[in-house]
């Protein structure tokens, strides 16, 4: 009896970097109408550093916080239309946007953004009956000196945390103060804290910045010049649908 070979199925892989609403039409993938399952990934947007402009005294600055990442195994149905956000990283003083995929009974499931200056995002589960095998790695907190790093798993490297930096009784004056870095993501490293010094007549002051949470890509680093300050802004967030089959037409 002869050996029979079917021919392999095609994988599809959709990434989605630009952070916006996307929507993927869901294919007939076995050619049959039935429900199928795809690899769904999703990474949240890290937050913004806050900002410090000179002011005579102590001051703080924290770092923005690392989105939150997961992977899952979803359950989609063919001519159902899904909406997938891929969160923007957060300006200074901002939270990052959520990643998140919607049909129309409502938000399925997300992977929440970095808080502005402070917690990394975690991830939220609405629809709980059509995802399976979730994996997750919440993204690290912003902090006022060392942002938090986070260790890699499930196949993400993992990042390091923002560097920070303080000063006490700058030039003999009250200025006293601390600028964080941002924690890092899944995916990526946290922004640098920086720190701007500024001389006026009867003395010294200084800015300070704090570092941007990561995303999918590494917040940014603050910019101070003494003057004023701008925290870093967060790295933007990521989406990806995996799956067998016919492919049909690309996320838009």
């Amino acid at each position: 009896m002869s050996n029979i070979f079917l021919p392999k199925k095609p994988y599809n892989v959709y990434e989605m970097f630009q952070p916006k609403t996307w929507s993927w039409t869901c294919p007939d993938a076995n050619n049959n109408g039935s429900s199928y399952t795809v690899e769904l990934e999703l990474q949240g947007a890290g937050g913004g550093g806050n900002s410090h402009n000179p002011t005579l005294g102590a001051f703080s600055n924290t770092g923005g916080g690392g989105g939150g990442w997961l992977k899952t195994t979803l359950t989609v149905v063919p001519g159902t239309v899904y909406s997938i956000i891929v969160g923007a990283g957060g300006a200074a003083n901002s939270a990052g946007g959520l990643s998140s995929i919607t049909d129309g009974s409502g938000v399925i499931i997300s992977a929440n953004g970095g808080s502005a200056a402070g917690a990394g995002g975690g991830i939220t589960t609405t629809q709980a009956g059509k995802v399976s095998g979730t994996v997750s790695i919440s993204g690290g907190a912003g902090t006022t000196t060392q942002g938090t790093s986070v260790t890699g798993a499930n196949g993400k490297p993992g990042g390091s945390g923002g560097g920070g930096v303080g000063v006490t009784n700058l030039a003999g004056s009250a200025v006293n103060g601390s600028v964080g870095g941002g924690g890092a993501s899944a995916c990526a490293d946290g922004g640098n804290g920086v720190m701007g010094y500024y001389q006026y007549t009867n003395g010294f002051d200084a800015s300070g910045a704090a570092g941007g949470g990561a995303g999918y890509y590494s917040g940014k680093m603050g910019f101070a010049n003494g003057s004023s300050g701008t925290g870093g802004t967060g790295g933007g967030g990521y989406a990806a649908i995996r799956f067998y089959g016919n492919g049909g037409s690309a996320p838009v």
